[in-house]
């Protein structure tokens, strides 16, 4: 998690003891330095100001980049999320995640918004 941590505990404990592939999944903040060697980056809103100074270092990097930022999705970033009615929406960026040589399974993505 790069910025300000919005989710206190409850994701860290959420998660606990789950692992991906027999590998534990591990909640932690990061630095910008840091950004390229994870595989899943949340991008804080506290993170706005800094984004393209984010992602243009990480954009080959094969590390998924989510945040709830606005426009996310059109500004480089792989997957959007935003509370719409009380639900969560999912907004994805195939190309940011090509060129980061990840892809999008086609069953994921019909659960999502594609990037305009």
């Amino acid at each position: 998690m790069l910025g300000d941590n919005p989710f206190g505990s409850t994701l860290q404990d959420a998660l606990k003891g789950e692992t991906v592939q027999r590998r534990p999944i591990v909640v932690r903040s990061i630095t910008l330095a840091e950004a390229s060697t994870v595989h899943i980056l949340y991008i804080s809103t506290s993170e706005r100001a800094n984004l393209e100074s984010i992602l243009r270092p990480i954009a080959s990097a094969s590390v998924l980049t989510i945040s709830d930022l606005d426009q996310f999705t059109q500004n480089g970033g792989m997957l959007g999320l935003s509370l719409v009615r009380g639900k969560l929406r999912l907004e994805a960026n195939p190309e940011a995640a090509r060129r980061a040589r990840l892809k999008f399974d086609s069953q994921f993505l019909l659960m999502t918004r594609a990037a305009k």
